[in-house]
């Protein structure tokens, strides 16, 4: 796989993992939406589980913020880089854009 198709797939996993946690944050914050907030859990079952006291929380190492650092260690990047900025900043502009595209 090329470098170019590599960041790719890293930034459309980092972006997908983005806007599940901001629909979660979304759908807590009303009455109604806290019941949704159980089907992400059976419908992306690779991203959450269930916590203590039936807090549904991402499984360890799905979040946008640790796939951009497991990628930019594999290839000696150091922690908080400013090219980790500049990725995170491709992640939430593009999570925004694609906020009502299916998941």
């Amino acid at each position: 796989m090329t470098k170019e198709l590599q960041l790719r797939s890293v930034l459309d996993e980092a972006v997908r993992a983005y806007r599940l946690a901001r629909q979660r944050g979304t759908m807590q914050k009303s009455v109604e939406g806290r019941n949704s907030v159980k089907d992400l859990a059976k419908d992306y079952p690779e991203f959450y589980t269930w916590g203590p006291e039936k807090n549904l929380i991402f499984k360890t190492g799905m979040s946008a913020d640790e796939v951009l650092e497991d990628y930019l260690q594999k290839i000696g990047e150091k922690r908080c880089s400013k090219r980790w900025y500049r990725l995170a900043g491709v992640v939430v502009a593009r999570g925004g854009r694609e906020e009502n595209d299916p998941i």
